[in-house]
Formats: C-alpha cells, sequence, structure tokens
C-alpha cells in the first residue's frame, strides 16, 4: 500500500506540473519512487536483471567484483550514484563473459561535466586486470534533475539491445574504441578532457556515442542537437519510426511534438539564481510519468 500511496503521489505532482506548465524537478520523489520501477521492470521483462536498489561508486565495486554477483554470458544492469550526497546518476550495462572479462558500460545523458562517476570507479578498478570500462555521455540531457530518468530509460534499452552491447564488450576487449576527441563537435563538454585523459579513464562524448549507441538512446533529448547531430551521422535512420504513437513517429517529429516553451531557474557559476526562457522537449517528463503509470497498473494486478 505504501508504494501504492507514493506512486499516486509521484504522478499527481507530475500532473500538476505538466498542467501548469513547470519543469519537473523532485530528485527525491525520483528516488523515492525508482525502486518500484525497477521491481516492475524485473518482473515485466525476462533477464532485465536490473538491480533494485541505486548504488553509489564505491558498492557497485564491490558488488561487480564479487565473483558470486555475475554470471558468465548473462547482463547485470545498474543504476549507479556518485555518492556523498550528490545526485547525480547514470545507467550501467555489466556483461561478462566465458573468460570472466567483464566490461561496464555506462550511459550518462549530460552534457559532461558530471565527472565523480568515471573518475572514482577509474581509481577503484586501476588494478583490475579482467574488468574494462566504457563510459558515455550522450548529452540529451539540458536540466539538472533528470538524470535518474534518463538511466532508467537507458536500462531499458540496453535490455533491447542486450546483443548489441555484447557487441561493444567485444568491441572493448579487442581495442576497438578510440578514446579521442574529434575536430568539430557540435557542443563541448563544459570540462574538457584532453585525448590522455579521455584514454585513461575511457570516457567518450558525443561525437563517439553517435557511432557506439543506437537511435532509441537519443530518444528523448532535450535539444534537437544531439538528434541533428546522430541523423546526419546515420541519414539512413531520418525516417525511421522510434515509437507506436498514432502508427509511428521518427525522432524529429516526436521531438517537435512534445517541445514546450518556460521559463526555467538556474544556478549560475556564481551561485545565483536567474530565470530564462527555454524552448526545449519535455519528452523525459512524459516517460516519467508513463513509468510510473505503468508500475501503479502493475501493482494492482
Amino acid at each position: 500500500m505504501l508504494d501504492k500511496e507514493s506512486l499516486n503521489q509521484y504522478i499527481t505532482k507530475i500532473q500538476s506540473n505538466k498542467e501548469n506548465n513547470i519543469q519537473f524537478n523532485n530528485i527525491q520523489m525520483d528516488i523515492l519512487n525508482c525502486k518500484i520501477i525497477l521491481n516492475h521492470f524485473n518482473t515485466r521483462y525476462l533477464d532485465m536483471n536490473a538491480h533494485d536498489t541505486i548504488l553509489n561508486v564505491n558498492q557497485f565495486f564491490k558488488l561487480i567484483t564479487d565473483n558470486s554477483t555475475l554470471i558468465n554470458n548473462k547482463h547485470k544492469r545498474f543504476i549507479v550514484n556518485a555518492g556523498d550526497g550528490r545526485t547525480h546518476f547514470a545507467a550501467a550495462n555489466v556483461f561478462k563473459d566465458a573468460h570472466n572479462n567483464i566490461s561496464v558500460i555506462f550511459v550518462d545523458s549530460s552534457l559532461g561535466h558530471n565527472q565523480w562517476i568515471f573518475s572514482i570507479l577509474h581509481v577503484l578498478l586501476n588494478n583490475v586486470s579482467n574488468i574494462k570500462t566504457l563510459y558515455i555521455y550522450n548529452k540529451i540531457q539540458n536540466s539538472d534533475g533528470d538524470c535518474l530518468l534518463f538511466s532508467l530509460h537507458f536500462l531499458k534499452k540496453m535490455y533491447k539491445y542486450r546483443d548489441h552491447f555484447e557487441s561493444l564488450h567485444q568491441d572493448i576487449f579487442h581495442n576497438r574504441i578510440k578514446f579521442t576527441r574529434e575536430e568539430n563537435e557540435p557542443f563541448d563538454p563544459k570540462i574538457e578532457l584532453p585525448n590522455e585523459q579521455l584514454e585513461q579513464a575511457r570516457v567518450v562524448y558525443l561525437n563517439k556515442a553517435i557511432k557506439l549507441l543506437p537511435i532509441d538512446f537519443f530518444k528523448h533529448a532535450h535539444s534537437i542537437k544531439p538528434i541533428n547531430t546522430y541523423l546526419e551521422n546515420h541519414p539512413d535512420e531520418t525516417r525511421k519510426k522510434v515509437n507506436k504513437w498514432q502508427g509511428g513517429e521518427t525522432l524529429i517529429d516526436r521531438y517537435h511534438r512534445h517541445k514546450v516553451t518556460r521559463m526555467i531557474k538556474q544556478q549560475t557559476y556564481n551561485n545565483a539564481i536567474e530565470e530564462k526562457q527555454r524552448t526545449y522537449s519535455n519528452s523525459i517528463e512524459e516517460k516519467r510519468l508513463s513509468l510510473a503509470q505503468a508500475a501503479l497498473r502493475w501493482l494492482g494486478e
């Protein structure tokens, strides 16, 4: 009953914000309901194998290095938090092959200035020879508080494209991925890393994300920029249907259907709060609502 009550309050808040054209920004409600949604995933999708709680980086490290946790030729999926009170989250797909090689592939929706997760993990895994990481920033998030919802979305897509992630596993262990920034990148991270550090930390940005990730990982982009960048590199997917709404929409079509204009409060570098008019897609807010509603229906079954 507590789970139902929590989800009902969550849904009411999401719908209220939607009706008043206000951006949802309540990370505590997201965190509180995340476990229910993860349990729904595990019940609905065979072999989803999502860890049912959010882990900080140190907890995640202990779990994936525990020999009893991972099964050969199986995926396990996680939502990982930077820890120490930080409120940034990323999704991780962990795959262990028949030779006990383990790939840890993160997808992070942010622009690249949240670097705690891969920085801490790089130190922890530095001397673990059978584990290799790949940290992908796909830069579809421009808000302060949606990274947990993007991470839930990524978990579903990691499950859908599990064969693709096994191919990435092979690419990682055969050193086929180049950790270099390319010129003329559409928009740079706020804190740039030189190529040497990218290779050490095994991090890639949008210029590589568009080549490594399937189209569905760009569905809920706040900005049209990463969508255009993806499609410029995959022109054959310009008319590809990415959902079933009214017979299916392209990435561009669904972006425009969800486009809103709002006044958004943002914190500046000197910690002042300023309000600016922004036009962007609120698609991830619709995803938040649909995930909560689906979990509530599941609890009622």
